[in-house]
């Protein structure tokens, strides 16, 4: 029997683009899925429409009445009340290749895991306008290394999930807003569940990335909170694992790194650097030498960050010799996330192959 599929989709106040959404799920080659769209307190106006989107034993419509504001819980209660074996989750800007379930649920069989990892796109506003992968599945570095480097391996809509797997892990951290994914994949990893990874395969999910839009500081304050949680939380996961100590270190390097963002993103970034490398210093117990050479860099750095840049850089090259490489880790680049032109072109045959298919079989039912 086919397994069921049930994807999970948190909505707030885009409805437009959720339909967009919807369409490429119920274009669909493969059948037996449902999906559940949870509302995150839309306006009035957007959940009436919402709601209406309902489709008896296809596609179910809930509000979060309860628990923190956000996808993560809204994508805990589409999973609580899932019928299906297996879990997919879709952000509802996102959009399905019309094989992504056919080519999913056909290595549900062939391999025993807990969950199964696949290749997703950008795109801007259609599919194939943009050549950037997410992230290269693979390369050199260990996975649970490079997520504990801010280089997400992975991200939200690349795993197809065995839901009491899911479940066992708790689901995603309804504490943590940014970097959610990352969060609860990591936690996947140090819980060791079983997973395979299918990089040769076609994306078959396309992420929309917008232009980027200059950020505020109201809107980093924000940022800047929960990303504190995100750093605090990871610790406390790595803690509970027993994780290695070369994996805390890479962890404590994220709070270095954090705080030079604060550096050259925040204006008057003083106390929110202090509060990060308190947070640091709290869950770490830094030695004394690294604490001293940590708050010189950023007392110089914040004292010549206006007025004498090369000040700066030249504090910046020692600490880069004094301090361990993973406070200098930095994601993977543009370069190598860039799809290869046979990929692109796979993309769009695969593409036209479906719209052909389906515009023959409206025909024959016309």
């Amino acid at each position: 029997m086919k397994p069921r599929i049930s994807i999970i989709i948190p909505h707030f106040e885009r409805v437009e683009l959720l339909q967009q959404t919807l369409q490429t799920i119920r274009s669909q080659s493969y059948s037996n899925w449902e999906a559940w769209i949870v509302d995150d307190g839309s306006s009035d106006e957007t959940w009436a429409t919402v709601s209406q989107l309902a489709e008896a034993d296809r596609i179910h419509i809930l509000q979060r009445n309860e628990g923190l504001k956000g996808p993560s819980t809204c994508r805990n209660i589409g999973a609580q009340h899932a019928h299906g074996e297996w879990l997919l989750f879709l952000d509802s800007d996102d959009l399905m290749a019309p094989w992504c379930l056919e080519n999913r649920t056909a290595k549900i069989k062939e391999n025993a895991a807990d969950f199964l990892v696949f290749p997703v796109a950008l795109f801007h506003e259609k599919i194939g306008d943009l050549d950037c992968l997410w992230n290269q599945l693979s390369n050199d570095a260990p996975d649970l290394n490079r997520f504990l480097t801010a280089d997400s391996v992975w991200q939200t809509s690349s795993p197809l999930w065995c839901r009491k797997s899911f479940l066992k892990i708790g689901g995603f951290n309804e504490r943590v807003f940014y970097g959610d994914d990352s969060d609860v994949h990591t936690r996947a990893i140090l819980a060791g569940l079983t997973y395979r990874k299918f990089d040769q395969s076609l994306p078959d999910v396309f992420i929309r990335r917008s232009e980027q839009a200059r950020i505020t500081n109201s809107a980093i304050e924000k940022l800047v909170a929960s990303r504190a949680i995100r750093l605090n939380e990871g610790a406390d996961s790595l803690r509970k694992s027993n994780a290695s100590p070369v994996l805390q270190l890479l962890w404590e390097g994220q709070y270095f790194i954090e705080a030079e963002f604060l550096l050259f993103n925040m204006n008057h970034a003083d106390m929110a650097i202090a509060d990060t490398l308190q947070s640091m210093q709290a869950n770490y117990n830094l030695s004394l030498a690294r604490r001293l050479i940590i708050r010189t860099y950023f007392r110089i750095a914040l004292r010549c960050k206006a007025k004498a840049y090369i000040i700066l850089r030249l504090a910046r090259r020692v600490a880069v010799q004094l301090l361990p490489p993973s406070y200098f880790a930095t994601p993977a680049s543009d370069s190598a996330r860039r799809m290869s032109n046979g990929i692109r072109q796979a993309i769009q045959e695969q593409l036209e192959q479906y719209q052909a298919a389906a515009a023959a079989q409206d025909k024959r039912e016309r």
